[in-house]
């Protein structure tokens, strides 16, 4: 015997599948013309907030490279770090573009700039967020980072989380080899005392 809904007419049964939405197109992945003109964008992207000295030449492994910039913050710039290297791509066709871009900046942690190692490298720009999350927090681990464009200021986000932008607080993020870092959060206060959160 076959269950009565199949004797009505199709018309008339209610569709009970679940309402799922269409998945968001993801986010095209970031693409200038020239390296060049990616240059120039990061220039305008930063220089309100940071001195940036371009093609510094680095030591590494008994040859010398030539890391894309050496940045350092104004004067009046709350920025976790006192001077950090950026590595500029045009962009990226793929995740795997993306990677090597991650890959190369990691190299220059390594690196000697005079008598000082590159504490931290960022990398510009930034994949969108969707699906290279997994490679951002590895990379922060070797302290490595990106900078992505937010509202047209610069976000720099490192271990998959937000380091610092212009208009907010930066945090504390962990890294393989703790580099001290101090926290910029907003700590409460309890019998006039600093807590820390």
């Amino acid at each position: 015997m076959k269950p009565a809904i199949l004797d009505r007419p199709a018309s008339t049964i209610k569709d009970l599948s679940p309402r799922v939405a269409p998945a968001p197109a993801p986010a095209p992945l970031p693409w200038f013309e020239s390296e060049a003109e990616a240059r120039a964008d990061l220039e305008a992207l930063l220089g309100p907030w940071f001195i940036l000295q371009a093609e510094v030449p680095c030591w590494f492994g008994g040859q010398w490279l030539r890391i894309d910039y050496m940045a350092s913050p104004r004067g009046d710039v709350d920025f976790p770090y006192d001077s950090f290297g950026v590595e500029v791509k045009r962009g990226y066709r793929g995740f795997n573009q993306y990677t090597a871009a991650l890959k190369q900046a990691i190299d220059y942690t390594h690196c000697e700039v005079g008598d000082r190692r590159i504490g931290v490298v960022f990398v510009y720009p930034g994949t969108p967020r969707e699906g290279a999350g997994g490679a951002d927090r590895l990379a922060g681990q070797f302290r490595v980072g990106t900078i992505r464009r937010a509202h047209e200021l610069p976000r720099f986000e490192i271990c998959g989380g937000k380091l610092w932008t212009p208009l907010g607080a930066s945090r504390v993020v962990p890294t393989r080899d703790k580099i001290a870092r101090t926290e910029r959060l907003e700590r409460p206060k309890l019998n006039g005392v600093e807590r820390r959160l």
